[in-house]
């Protein structure tokens, strides 16, 4: 698998990526294209504020380790990647759906733990929900396309740790309140 190609239009100043596509799923569109950039982006130590322009302010992400209600919260997960990861690049990704208010992205990552610079290739299988505006509703990370769990006094446990953890990092990371966009 390749990663995304990237060609400046010189008629709109705009970016147009080429994002690899699993088979018999439909091209993103322009507006789609851009979002999938900005997660791969977020997943690449890259937070800026307009890379979170395609959350809803009441957005949910949920992964096995939180559950992170609104998108304050969703930022410092984001944010927070950045002071334990001193690198993270994508090794390789592509789109495995592309329906009405679904994409799915599997996604190798690259990251280089900060202090003890230990290198981890994790997988994740991202789902993100999107509402008629085609802002995201709901972001859910699988790792290794494992299940999370809801459900009995398992789930309701892992419930509970989860958005204990969420709350735990939104109160340690801060947000910056103005950054520098870079592309």
């Amino acid at each position: 698998m390749s990663i995304a190609t990237t060609a400046t239009s010189t008629n709109t100043n705009t970016t147009v990526v080429d994002h690899p596509l699993a088979e018999n799923v439909r091209p993103l569109s322009p507006t789609r294209s851009l979002l999938v950039s900005y997660i791969i982006d977020l997943y690449s130590c890259k937070p800026t504020k307009k890379k979170f322009s395609f959350y809803t302010e009441d957005a949910l992400f949920e992964d096995p380790f939180m559950i992170a209600p609104g998108l304050a919260n969703i930022k410092a997960q984001f944010y927070g990647i950045t002071k334990i990861f001193s690198e993270s690049t994508p090794k390789n990704y592509k789109i495995v759906k592309n329906d009405e208010n679904i994409i799915e992205i599997d996604l190798t990552q690259r990251y280089l733990v900060a202090l003890i610079k230990k290198e981890i290739i994790h997988n994740s299988f991202i789902r993100l929900e999107l509402d008629a505006d085609e802002k995201i509703v709901k972001h859910t990370d699988l790792w290794d396309e494992k299940p999370l769990y809801h459900e009995g006094t398992i789930g309701g446990i892992s419930s509970f740790f989860r958005r204990t953890n969420a709350k735990i990092v939104s109160k340690l990371v801060r947000i910056p309140e103005t950054t520098i966009e870079i592309n």
